[in-house]
């Protein structure tokens, strides 16, 4: 572990914004998907080394090191947060460096490189892409997810760019020799909403703001979508269908309940 930095120093706390997600917080399937994500890419990470980028707090890290991973690197940008990952995770396996993710200071090091929900917010894709690229070994492999965009506006504020499945593929493709594509979470389409846009209104002006009762929030949230929990679980389509992640061009099942598209793309890349 050549590259580690590591200090005492934690002064980054949890927030409730879901741009940095923490382990123990309710983000509803949020942070679901980003679980599941990281369980995905464990079946690509046993005995390797792996590079995770902008690792956040680290729980990812933590994930791929505790599935069998033989070393986990989590790269991130702000000190502060990999203090805090430091400091709930600790060093075992598991190693903590602040770096720019376009100038990873990395040649060729890793088997496996993830990284999840990070494109979308950088303004120059294809020099992160390289970046990322020249950190693996030859034959090895890059996992990466990004929204899928059909339309309308961003998902997040925070994201420069969103792309289509033909936008992403062609992306990847420039720079790897085999891409496959794999799709994550079919959202409700939440036809039934008792408390209207009540919920994200107040995320929006109260709990995202540091005010208001995070329970509160929760426990609206979670009777506005009760009635299309039962809607899709009675007929088929309820959590554990939607949490599966398949290929992402085979047929999908139509369904009034769903949208008709994944909300996140995977890509698996193989590197020459």
């Amino acid at each position: 572990m050549d590259h580690l930095q590591t200090t005492n120093s934690t002064s980054w706390v949890p927030n409730l914004d879901g741009e940095r997600v923490v382990e123990g917080i309710h983000y509803g399937w949020l942070m679901k998907d980003h679980l599941s994500r990281y369980r995905f890419a464990a079946r690509y990470t046993r005995r390797k080394r792996v590079l995770d980028v902008a690792t956040g707090t680290g729980y990812g890290a933590s994930i791929l090191r505790k599935y069998g991973a033989l070393e986990v690197v989590g790269v991130d940008c702000v000190q502060d947060v990999l203090d805090y990952a430091a400091s709930r995770y600790g060093h075992r396996g598991l190693g903590w460096v602040n770096s720019d993710a376009y100038e990873m200071p990395f040649e060729q090091e890793f088997d496996v490189v993830v990284s999840f929900e990070t494109i979308e917010h950088l303004k120059e894709p294809e020099r992160f892409v390289r970046a990322c690229k020249r950190a693996i070994k030859p034959g090895g492999t890059f996992i990466v997810s990004t929204p899928e965009s059909v339309g309308g506006p961003l998902v997040s504020e925070y994201h420069e760019f969103e792309y289509t499945r033909g936008e992403f593929r062609d992306l990847l493709r420039d720079h790897f020799s085999k891409v496959t594509l794999f799709g994550q979470r079919r959202e409700l389409t939440e036809r039934v909403c008792p408390l209207g846009g009540l919920p994200k209104r107040y995320w929006e002006s109260h709990v995202r703001q540091g005010a208001g009762s995070h329970t509160l929030y929760k426990l609206m949230d979670r009777l506005n979508k009760v009635p299309n929990h039962l809607l899709a679980w009675a007929t088929g389509v309820g959590e554990s269908y939607r949490e599966k992640i398949a290929p992402i061009d085979e047929p999908i099942r139509q369904s009034k309940y769903l949208k008709d598209h994944y909300f996140a793309m995977i890509g698996v890349c193989t590197v020459d």
